[in-house]
């Protein structure tokens, strides 16, 4: 797919930005994701890999998921607490509706399948988790 020249980075800045400066506050926090990586993805591809930074007080945690990303449970989080999730399309620009979830007794978020209905990604996407 081609992108008009620097757009795919403005969107995405437009995502990281998104909280103001909170992003400052952002750690690598990608080994709560499972999977990580997608059963056929390359060990150095650059499809079907998710990334995760959170805060320490876990009160925002940002994701992106590449093309071919499966859906992965979210590990890291307060035991059976409320959520926002907001996703993000990191192609167009657009942010989708705000859903709310429950974290489990674990502190996981499970998710059912990305904003197009897809259990695993056929474009890359970007998830916003807050405190509501």
């Amino acid at each position: 797919m081609n992108y008009p020249a620097g757009e795919q980075v403005g969107y995405l800045r437009k995502f990281i930005e998104s909280e103001g400066a909170k992003f400052q506050e952002l750690e690598l926090a990608s080994d709560k994701l499972i999977p990580r990586k997608s059963k056929n993805s390359k060990e150095f591809g650059l499809d079907g890999w998710s990334f995760m930074m959170q805060t320490a007080d876990k009160q925002l945690s940002m994701l992106y998921f590449e093309n071919a990303c499966e859906i992965p449970v979210i590990k890291g989080f307060s035991s059976n607490s409320k959520y926002t999730l907001i996703w993000f399309n990191p192609i167009t620009g657009e942010w989708m509706e705000k859903q709310n979830i429950n974290s489990n007794e674990k502190g996981e978020i499970n998710l059912e399948e990305f904003p197009d209905n897809q259990i695993i990604s056929v474009q890359d996407w970007s998830l916003k988790i807050i405190i509501p």
